[in-house]
C-alpha cells in the first residue's frame, strides 16, 4: 500500500519491512529519496524508500493491532511512537509487561472486558501505561496522533 504524502523529517511512520510487520519509526533525515529511520522499540536505525512508509496516525490502529504473532517489542514500539516520539538510540528501551502491552493496543471496549474479566491485572496494567506516560519526555508529534483510550 502507498499514500501518497509528503513526508518531513520528525514525521512519525509506519514502515514495511520485509518479512516484519509494519513498523513504527521516525524520519531523522532526507536525502536523495532515501529516508534515514529511527526504528522505535528497538532504536535501530536505516534507511527505506519513501514506497516503504505511511503515516502513523491514520494507520495506527491498522498497525497498532497487529492480530498476527505480534513481537513484544513492536507493542512498545508502538507505545515510544505515541509517547516518547522524540526518543534517541541511547535512550532506555521501553520494556513493558505483557498486561501493559495488551493493555496499550486494546481499545476501549477491549480494556473495559479486559477489567471486567481480570480487575487486578488491568488494574496494574493501566497504572503502568500511565506512569510510562508520565515519565517518558514527550515532544509534539507532526502528525496528530490517534488517542490510546477516551
Amino acid at each position: 500500500m502507498s499514500v501518497d504524502y509528503e513526508y518531513k523529517v520528525g514525521d512519525c511512520v509506519w514502515v514495511k519491512l520485509k518479512g516484519f510487520p509494519h513498523w513504527p519509526a521516525r524520519i531523522d533525515k532526507i536525502e536523495n529519496k532515501k529516508y534515514t529511520m529511527f526504528y522505535f522499540g528497538t532504536h535501530e536505525v536505516g534507511k527505506q524508500k519513501a514506497s516503504t512508509l505511511l503515516p502513523f496516525a491514520p494507520f495506527r490502529d491498522t498497525y497498532a493491532l497487529y492480530r498476527g504473532t505480534c513481537p513484544k517489542v513492536l507493542l512498545e514500539g508502538v507505545l515510544e511512537a505515541e509517547v516518547n516520539p522524540g526518543a534517541k538510540p541511547d535512550d532506555q528501551l521501553c520494556n513493558l509487561n505483557s498486561d501493559t502491552q495488551i493493555w496499550m493496543v486494546m481499545g476501549k471496549a477491549g480494556q473495559e472486558d479486559f477489567s471486567n474479566k481480570y480487575p487486578e491485572r488491568a488494574k496494574k496494567a493501566q497504572m503502568d501505561y500511565e506512569l510510562y506516560s508520565k515519565v517518558t519526555t514527550a515532544v509534539p508529534l507532526t502528525l496528530q496522533t490517534v488517542p490510546l483510550r477516551q
